[in-house]
């Protein structure tokens, strides 16, 4: 089931499931990954053709995630899996038992120049697989994402959704995952509240 969502992309996943360590020093959960590769530049966020992270949904309070440029957190009880570790991905998880939702950041080198180009990428490196399509770009901390969303073709029917961003040099890409099953209200109030706690360093 995580096959589509991987494909093209090294990635942290989390998975619904059991709490994780705290962190002592800082009060909080915390996982830190490795340094990353350097290549896009950000792209801060203009006022067109873009749609703010929505403020209803109160920000993601579980474990806190600190990547290089950037700290995010997942929601209350989520697990992560740790086995997979590698110098561009922070952490990987699995849960058979709990797999409806499913998150992952990639830091990547090189990932499109440009939002364009790598919102082209990501349609590329999918195809057969996930039918994705364009949506708005969105603003991620005051910087600009594109946002691509769409079913799983053939097999998977899961639903998919890819956000990319640069920043500091790197192109940070995003991933959801969603058992066909999960509404879209519970598809957006997951992203929502994971994206409302995404700060830049």
């Amino acid at each position: 089931m995580k096959s589509v969502l991987l494909a093209g992309l090294s990635v942290l996943l989390f998975v619904a499931g059991a709490c994780s360590e705290q962190d002592p020093a800082a009060g909080e959960p915390t996982v830190t990954p490795s340094s990353s590769p350097s290549a896009a530049s950000e792209e801060p966020a203009s006022s067109e053709s873009q749609t703010p992270v929505p403020s209803a949904v109160a920000p993601a309070d579980g474990r806190r995630i600190n990547l290089e440029h950037a700290t995010v957190h997942i929601p209350t009880g989520w697990d992560v899996d740790e086995s997979m570790l590698t110098e561009h991905i922070a952490s990987t998880g699995s849960r058979a038992d709990v797999a409806a939702n499913r998150f992952a950041v990639a830091v990547l080198g090189t990932y499109g120049a440009t939002l364009d180009e790598a919102a082209k990428a990501i349609i590329k490196q999918n195809k057969g697989r996930v039918a994705y399509e364009r949506l708005p770009d969105f603003e991620l901390d005051g910087i600009r994402a594109t946002h691509l969303e769409g079913k799983g073709i053939s097999q998977n029917k899961d639903y998919f959704v890819r956000m990319a961003s640069h920043y500091a040099g790197v192109t940070y890409n995003i991933g959801f995952g969603f058992d066909p099953e999960v509404s879209e209200e519970e598809r957006d109030q997951v992203m929502d509240s994971i994206l409302a706690s995404w700060t830049w360093k």
